[in-house]
């Protein structure tokens, strides 16, 4: 068989599964016959060997039962590099690299700087930003050892493993800073936490709800359990001017404000605040839109806190500055 004949077959079994149907399967036989998709159709009487056919159709039969293809290619792209992924890690989504880019927007020019990734999962987030660093240390935190050991392998794929920039800690929250003793210590700390209601879960596409890690998704009640906790006791480890960003789902903005506006928490071994210290004029990349700017009461640990939104003009990430 040629592969002009799988290709055509391939697409027979995806139509109708989704937009992306031919894609897929150029995708799938790509994979099958460990090739770049463009060899497909530059290439198109290459016979296929039977072995190569009966990995193909074992991945068509996957993505048939809604399996993402991310899943069945056991990669995601994510900010120009590839990123190892499987049913132990969400699978990077193109709205998180915001996230991203606008840490490494608020963190340019400092010098050795401490950077935390609180739920890291893949490790796409943090590992991004640490590779772009010169210098720093970035801490990447995760209560799933499986999501860790995944972190590990990205970070190996893109040779930061013996850098030493980069640290791996398991627990819950921010638990594992508080057993590194990074109290009043981190520049920035980022998060992609688990944002979606938990009754809201079952409404979701069967490619997340049947195959994604469901602890990296429950937010709780109303999504917003982990989001506030970290509102709450993130300055307890954030130097004086350090930043919060957090990637959040739709309508969570307001309930961000508010946590923001009671958080009265006190870092138990500060290093105290910055005298006349000024939110930054520039709030985000000057391609990203600014919204729902506040700054925050006296009595709060926050000076200011603003939102980013996302290319659909939705707010994607919360952002907040300590005083």
């Amino acid at each position: 068989m040629e592969v002009r004949e799988a290709l055509s077959l391939g697409q027979k079994a995806l139509s109708g599964k989704n937009e992306g149907s031919s894609r897929d399967a150029v995708l799938l036989l790509s994979h099958a016959l460990n090739c770049s998709p463009e060899d497909i159709y530059i290439h198109p009487e290459r016979i296929v060997t039977p072995e190569e056919y009966d990995t193909y159709v074992s991945f068509l039969r996957r993505r048939v039962e809604n399996e993402p293809i991310a899943y069945i290619l056991g990669y995601k792209h994510f900010m120009g590099r590839e990123f190892k992924v499987d049913r132990r890690v969400l699978i990077p989504r193109p709205e998180t690299e915001i996230l991203v880019e606008s840490a490494l927007y608020l963190i340019k020019g400092k010098t050795s700087p401490v950077i935390c990734d609180i739920c890291c999962g893949s490790g796409a987030v943090g590992l991004s930003i640490a590779k772009e660093l010169e210098g720093g240390l970035c801490f990447l935190t995760d209560i799933s050892s499986d999501a860790l050991q995944v972190a590990c392998e990205n970070a190996k794929r893109l040779r930061l493993d013996q850098t030493g920039a980069v640290h791996f800690l398991q627990g819950d929250g921010l638990e594992p800073l508080k057993q590194k003793g990074l109290w009043g210590k981190v520049d920035i700390m980022v998060s992609n936490p688990p944002y979606i209601p938990h009754k809201g879960i079952a409404n979701l596409s069967s490619e997340i709800k049947d195959f994604e890690p469901w602890l990296a998704l429950d937010g709780g009640d109303d999504g917003t359990e982990f989001i506030r906790m970290l509102i709450k006791s993130a300055p307890c480890f954030l130097k004086p001017g350090g930043y919060l960003l957090i990637e959040i789902g739709y309508g969570q903005v307001d309930t961000c404000v508010d946590a923001v506006f009671q958080s009265v928490e006190r870092p138990s071994e500060s290093s105290g605040v910055a005298d006349g210290l000024e939110p930054q004029a520039f709030l985000s990349p000057p391609h990203l839109l600014v919204k729902t700017e506040f700054y925050a009461p006296c009595e709060s640990p926050w000076l200011k806190c603003w939102t980013i939104c996302d290319y659909a003009g939705i707010e994607r990430v919360f952002a907040a500055q300590k005083k």
